[in-house]
């Protein structure tokens, strides 16, 4: 897990998640999410500065991180999973 933190790109374009409050068309994008609906979401450069294991017993992970402004950690747990082939929960 050591390995793959550190292996985990620091520059990368993050597709923001549906519950989340920035706005399309001036309604935030979790009331699209609460009405069913999915959205067209542009990509987000983010930077990661520091990623830190704390522990891991598996399948809980608890890491550190020190990102951009505008990064989503969920959606970084999920793209860590990704390159781990397997999934979050």
């Amino acid at each position: 897990m050591e390995d793959a933190l550190a292996q985990f790109p620091r520059d990368y374009s993050q597709i923001p998640p549906m519950h989340s409050a920035l706005k399309q068309d001036g309604k935030p994008l979790y009331e699209y999410a609460r009405a069913g609906e999915t959205r067209e979401r542009a990509p987000r450069q983010i930077r990661i500065h520091a990623l830190r294991l704390i522990d891991w017993q598996s399948p809980d992970l608890s890491f550190d991180v020190h990102c951009t402004k505008g990064a989503y950690i969920r959606v970084l747990a999920e793209d860590l999973a990704a390159r781990l082939d397997t999934s979050v929960t």
